[in-house]
């Protein structure tokens, strides 16, 4: 990834997504983008975003809510399911 100033993200012979090495990796459009880039790839948990709570997502995992970007784009006025990705290096656990 160091070598190239653009990657291209080919999975089952199909182009995923075209972008350079730090965006592919920070900001995967796609789950396979995430899990593929990185060693080990990103861990990814099931959530469920209830847009009630004014954009911010709740879970026992962070010890502090976390504000989403466009919380419109998530449903509207009803609970929808979130997949969150998570990268070990930015991980800590903590007790």
């Amino acid at each position: 990834m160091t070598l190239a100033d653009q990657i291209v993200l080919l999975k089952d012979g199909h182009v995923l997504r075209q972008a350079s090495p730090r965006q592919l990796y920070n900001h995967p459009a796609q789950r396979f983008g995430g899990w593929f880039l990185g060693s080990p790839g990103m861990s990814f948990l099931n959530h469920t975003f209830d847009p009630s709570g004014g954009g911010e997502l709740k879970s026992a995992l962070f010890p502090f809510p976390v504000r989403l970007e466009k919380p419109e784009a998530f449903g509207g006025q009803r609970s929808t399911p979130l997949v969150v990705g998570i990268r070990p290096e930015h991980a800590r656990v903590s007790w």
